[in-house]
């Protein structure tokens, strides 16, 4: 929550990543449900709507929902932790920008538990996280990595990507790999 009472949060933007945009419409095109898991303040959330997909946001702070609520009125907002998840699915996508790699490496299986356990029988997962061999206090990831992670799951797409770093906007090394059921 302290995070999100900043005025600027370097790792959101008002826009979704254009990479992300183009996975969502080519690997899992509208009409679908989508789950945005860690959403922040929103912006794929946003998109995703905007597009057509029926949306589901959660964050564990209720500070970067209730300002991710005063943009959107077709999302559903919702506090939760995918760790630990209260929700029920299936989803038929599923999104993390930038939440996986913010975990201690010792919550990695508990994510993909709540992934697993929410994806439907055809999902396609849709992961943007920093890559494997970034120095600091994330905890890299690499497309066979997370398909290890989510037994079942077949990578699509391993494309280079970057996000936003923690403390300001200079750009770190990042994958966004897209995974089939």
């Amino acid at each position: 929550d302290e995070m999100y009472r900043r005025p600027l949060v370097p790792w959101a933007s008002e826009r979704c990543d254009d990479d992300l945009a183009g996975a969502l419409v080519h690997h899992a095109p509208p009409p679908a449900r989508l789950l945005d898991v860690g959403c922040g303040l929103g912006q794929v959330a946003r998109h995703a709507a905007g597009l057509g997909y029926r949306v589901v946001a959660t964050d564990p702070s209720e500070v970067a929902l209730a300002r991710a609520r005063r943009e959107a009125d077709e999302v559903i907002w919702l506090r939760d932790d995918i760790c630990a998840t209260s929700l029920a699915g299936p989803f038929d996508v599923i999104v993390d920008r930038a939440t996986l790699h913010a975990l201690p490496a010792g919550r990695a299986g508990a994510w993909a538990a709540g992934v697993l356990r929410l994806a439907a029988a055809h999902a396609t997962v849709i992961v943007k996280a920093h890559a494997q061999g970034v120095a600091g206090v994330t905890t890299g990831w690499s497309a066979q990595a997370l398909a290890a992670l989510l037994p079942g799951f077949e990578v699509a797409e391993d494309t280079e990507a970057e996000l936003p770093g923690l403390v300001d906007a200079t750009p770190i090394s990042s994958r966004l790999v897209v995974l089939r059921r």
